[in-house]
């Protein structure tokens, strides 16, 4: 089975995301101040998403393996 560098750098990505959603990441910013008016949690939510979506969208461009 061979896995191209592509598939390789998106397994990176994905598990780097997992990690700023987990426990540690989500207590930092579980604090009482309003961003955008959103709560400081669900603002660093949204901009991880929105990251995981754009970072995952230019590597899926990206014509290199």
């Amino acid at each position: 089975m061979n896995i191209s560098k592509k598939e390789q750098r998106i397994v990176f990505i994905t598990i780097a995301f997992v990690i700023l959603t987990g426990y540690p990441f989500l207590k930092i910013f579980d604090i009482d101040k309003i961003v955008l008016g959103m709560p400081m949690l669900y603002t660093y939510l949204f901009f991880i998403w929105l990251l995981y979506i754009v970072v995952i969208a230019i590597m899926m461009k990206s014509k290199k393996n």
